[in-house]
C-alpha cells in the first residue's frame, strides 16, 4: 500500500539523530501518525523511511523550569488536557487541545506534529502564539531556538533544516492578573476543522489597564498569526465596554481587508467579532481570579 522500505524506532535523542542522518531526505518522522498516515495513504508523501518517535520518552514532558513552561514535541493532546497546570489561567491551551479531533486522535496526536504540520486550522497554535511561544529545535549541531511565529514559512511549511527536528516548546509562566482565553467556531462539534479559532492573552493591572495583550487567529490566513493591529487598539488602554467594541470593529476591518474577494469574507468578518469577544472575556475572567494564590 505504501512505498516504505525501512522503519526506525529510536529510544533516545542520539539514536533519533543517527536515524535522521542515515535516511536523509528519504526519512519522515512519525509520532501519532494522525497526519502522516493520511498523507501516505493519499500519495501526498513519498518518504521511503519512517522514523517512529512515539516511544521516545525524552520528548514527552510537561515541566516548569525557572519561570518557564516547557512541553515536549512528543506530548499528546490528551497529556495537555489531563495536566492540572492548564486548569487555571492557562486553560486556553487546554481548550485548544480539547478541540482537536476525537478522543482517539487526541490520545495519539502530538503537539509537535500539530505545529510542524503548519496547518492554518491547527487548534493549539493560536494559544501558543498568544503565549509568545519559543520553539527549540535540535540537530547534531546542537539546539536552535526561535519564536513560533517565525517558525512558520507558509501553509504546510516550517523552518526546519535537514537533520533537524522540533524538540520542545516553551513560554513564560503566567502571573497573577494574566489570563489566556480560547474560542473556536467549527461546522459541528465533533471532529470539526476550525472555521475560526482565536486565542487572547491579557495582562491587566488592578485598575483594569491593559499592560499587554496578544491575540492570535487560526483559519484566517496561510498560517495561524498574530493580530497586531487589534492588539494596538487595546494595549495601554483601560478596559471598558467601549474599548471592546472598538477592538471588535477593528477586527472586522482587518479580516475584510485580508480576505477581500473570498466567498466567505462576509461570514468571517462578522463571526470574528463574536469569537474574539468570547476569547477576550475568558482571558479577562482568568486574569481577574485574584482570590486564588499563585498560578491555578
Amino acid at each position: 500500500m505504501y512505498d516504505i522500505e525501512k522503519t526506525y524506532k529510536p529510544r533516545s535523542i542520539s539514536s533519533l539523530l543517527d536515524a535522521m542522518e542515515e535516511t536523509g531526505q528519504e526519512g519522515k518522522i512519525i509520532a501519532g501518525g494522525t497526519d502522516v498516515v493520511v498523507k501516505l495513504r493519499d500519495g501526498a508523501l513519498t518518504s521511503k523511511a519512517l522514523i517512529d518517535i512515539s516511544g521516545l520518552k525524552e520528548m514527552q514532558f510537561i515541566r516548569e523550569i525557572e519561570g518557564k513552561v516547557q512541553i515536549g514535541a512528543g506530548t499528546t493532546f490528551s497529556d495537555i488536557e489531563e495536566h492540572d497546570l492548564f486548569d487555571g489561567r492557562l486553560k486556553g491551551l487546554k481548550e485548544g487541545a480539547m478541540e482537536v479531533g476525537s478522543p482517539q486522535i487526541r490520545n495519539a496526536g502530538t503537539l509537535g506534529g500539530n505545529i510542524c504540520n503548519a496547518s492554518p486550522a491547527a487548534d493549539t497554535v493560536p494559544p501558543l502564539l498568544a503565549l509568545d511561544t519559543t520553539v527549540v529545535l535540535c540537530s547534531k549541531k546542537g539546539l536552535r531556538s526561535m519564536k513560533l511565529e517565525e517558525f512558520f514559512l507558509g501553509k504546510g511549511k516550517v523552518d526546519l533544516v535537514p537533520g533537524e527536528f522540533l524538540y520542545y516548546i516553551e513560554f513564560e509562566q503566567m502571573t497573577r492578573e494574566q489570563g489566556l482565553g480560547f474560542e473556536k467556531l467549527g461546522p459541528r462539534k465533533a471532529l470539526a476543522i476550525s472555521k475560526i479559532c482565536t486565542a487572547v492573552f491579557i495582562d491587566l493591572d488592578q485598575d483594569l489597564m491593559i499592560n499587554n495583550i496578544r491575540i492570535a487567529n487560526g483559519s484566517l490566513g496561510p498560517n495561524s498569526l498574530r493580530e497586531r493591529e487589534v492588539e494596538n487598539i487595546l494595549k495601554g488602554e483601560k478596559l471598558t465596554e467601549a474599548l471592546k467594541e472598538k477592538a471588535q470593529i477593528k477586527f472586522k476591518e482587518v479580516i475584510n481587508r485580508r480576505l477581500k474577494g473570498r466567498r466567505d469574507v462576509d461570514f468571517k468578518e462578522e463571526a470574528i467579532r463574536g469569537i474574539f469577544r468570547e476569547a477576550l472575556e475568558k482571558s479577562i475572567e482568568r486574569a481577574m481570579e485574584k482570590s486564588k494564590e499563585g498560578i491555578q
